[in-house]
């Protein structure tokens, strides 16, 4: 379970906090598998996240910031910035636990609804290589 809350103090400024994976678990049983198979749960571990965006007022800059800490690991910063282009697109360029990352989103009106089109470029960490990740996004 998740849980979250959001709070925008200003126009262009907003916070948040998420306590995420409450109570999570994992289960698996190999008694009919192996003659002396076993049960094992698996507890994932409490993750909190604290964040902030600011939108300055000329609205074509966005900068963000987050911070990712559990008992079971280090804490994690996440930092970026997206330069927008009025509706059309944005250039995102940012840190994600200090690998560089970049992306570029397009928008578009489609059956009279925005939708999005992202993709994120993380750079590798260690080898074998980067990670692509590709998002659609449609506004309801």
């Amino acid at each position: 379970m998740d849980v979250g809350a959001y709070y925008s103090p200003f126009t262009d400024l907003s916070l948040a906090v998420v306590a995420r994976d409450i109570n999570s678990k994992y289960t698996w049983n190999t008694d009919k598998l192996w003659e002396r198979g076993t049960s094992t749960t698996y507890h994932f571990p409490h993750v909190l996240r604290f964040a902030a965006a600011y939108r300055i007022p000329q609205k074509w800059l966005l900068l963000v910031a987050e911070l990712e800490d559990s008992k079971e690991q280090n804490p994690r910063y996440h930092m970026g910035m997206e330069f927008s282009y009025q509706e059309l697109g944005a250039l995102q360029l940012g840190l994600d636990d200090g690998r560089p990352c970049f992306g570029l989103l397009f928008g578009t009106e489609l059956f009279h609804r925005r939708t999005t089109l992202n993709y994120a470029y993380l750079f590798p960490d260690e080898e074998p290589g980067a990670d692509h990740l590709f998002t659609w996004g449609f506004d309801f």
